[in-house]
């Protein structure tokens, strides 16, 4: 278990930042550096996961399983921060958009990692 300690750091951090008041809301738009953010950290986060189980190489978390868990727990993340945000925090809101980028760097960290490996 100790090869998903840097992927644990990283969801504390992501949930740290996800769960700070007060920072500024942007518009609608997919393309602006919040998204590339968003897209950034939970990509990094899958990688992180995704490391993880190649180096723990454990016989029933390898190949697909692992591939999809990683994947599935990175987005269910984002989500559950995008309703943790609206929720729990002031000056805070849930965005569909934030959730897209979110999706998106797990799903393109998780693509090409497939690639590689």
């Amino acid at each position: 278990m100790k090869y998903f300690i840097p992927a644990a750091v990283w969801l504390v951090a992501v949930t740290a930042l996800s769960l700070t008041p007060n920072v500024t809301l942007p518009k609608f738009d997919l393309l602006a550096p919040d998204k590339v953010g968003h897209a950034a950290a939970y990509g990094f986060l899958n990688l992180m996961l995704l490391l993880a189980f190649k180096k723990w190489n454990h016989p029933q978390w390898n190949g697909n399983k692992a591939w999809l868990s990683a994947l599935v727990f990175s987005i269910a993340w984002g989500g559950l921060m995008e309703i943790c945000q609206a929720t729990l925090v002031s000056n805070r809101m849930a965005e569909w958009d934030d959730m897209i980028a979110n999706i998106f760097g797990a799903l393109v960290v998780g693509w090409f990692f497939r690639k590689k490996s």
